[in-house]
């Protein structure tokens, strides 16, 4: 239960976020897995 208060809560965080904030948080990951995607490629030479 404790889980999906947790959850619960940060959905309504999420919805209070503004249009700016969600373009920085979408380019952080995008950044994010770009960055996993080339370490995943260094390892596998």
């Amino acid at each position: 239960m404790n889980k999906l208060k947790i959850l619960g809560t940060g959905l309504i965080g999420l919805n209070r976020l503004t249009n700016e904030e969600w373009l920085l948080i979408i380019s952080i990951i995008i950044t994010v897995l770009g960055m996993i995607q080339d370490y995943l490629k260094d390892r596998k030479r």
